[in-house]
């Protein structure tokens, strides 16, 4: 077995990310087996092309103690959320350098944030660039196939934008990337016996069942919550919100 973290969207509130990871190391502290590594489903910080949110909303040892002890303890994988490659008033720029320079991963593509990792013989863990090309035919679909050809027993995809999910802040039956993971991903997560995929984007906690998938949306990580609403999607389940 492996115990792991997961959540997203800890943009714009530090403090109460931080009040959050107090909670997550309390958890290491009580089993240290739960400090395998943290899972986060994009959005760290609110303009993701502006330092200055970076130094206040996540490396802040004032405001997020905690939070820069939990990343000197654990590892902690991020995917890119499009605030990643946010500017200000509606300006993206997603080669999104300074979430590159801070979480300089094993990138597949050098011009995309696309990667995958192991935890023992069992885990598999797919990192999914959203906000790059990876239309049908695309390298980053390709090498997602390739890797969910793995014999191991748990395989789980992170990416930021679900195609399942009950928050009013995005439809998923109208966000561009929010359609592609049903389109694009869901026939691989079928025929690979994907168990999990773990997203955020609505910042609320759900869990969606789509014939056994477990589709989590994880986005109460410090941003402001939204209302919960069951969109009523065909075949699927909504367990909890």
């Amino acid at each position: 077995s492996v115990r792991f973290f997961a959540y997203g969207d800890t943009r714009s509130k530090p403090k109460i990310h931080n009040k959050l990871v107090a909670e997550m190391l309390s958890m290491v502290k009580a089993a240290p087996s739960y400090g395998s590594f943290a899972l986060v489903s994009g959005d760290l910080v609110a303009t993701g092309l502006n330092e200055g949110d970076w130094s206040d909303q996540f490396f802040n040892p004032k405001k997020a103690p905690n939070l820069q002890q939990l990343l000197s303890q654990i590892p902690y994988i991020a995917c890119m959320g499009n605030h990643e490659a946010y500017l200000g008033k509606n300006v993206f720029d997603y080669n999104a350098t300074l979430f590159r320079q801070k979480f300089p991963y094993p990138y597949v593509d050098p011009t995309s944030f696309y990667w995958s990792f192991s935890y023992g013989p069992n885990v598999k863990v797919f990192i999914i660039d959203q906000y790059h090309y990876y239309d049908a035919g695309s390298q980053q679909l390709q090498w997602l196939e390739q890797g969910l050809k793995s014999k191991a027993k748990w395989k789980f995809l992170v990416f930021h934008a679900p195609a399942y999910t009950c928050g009013t802040g995005h439809d998923p039956r109208q966000v561009p990337e929010m359609i592609k993971v049903k389109t694009l991903l869901e026939p691989l997560i079928t025929k690979y016996n994907v168990q999990v995929t773990f997203g955020a984007h609505n910042h609320v906690y759900c869990r969606y069942d789509v014939n056994g998938v477990q589709h989590l949306t994880l986005g109460g990580g410090g941003a402001w919550l939204y209302n919960v609403t069951d969109f009523k999607l065909p075949n699927s389940m909504l367990m909890c919100g």
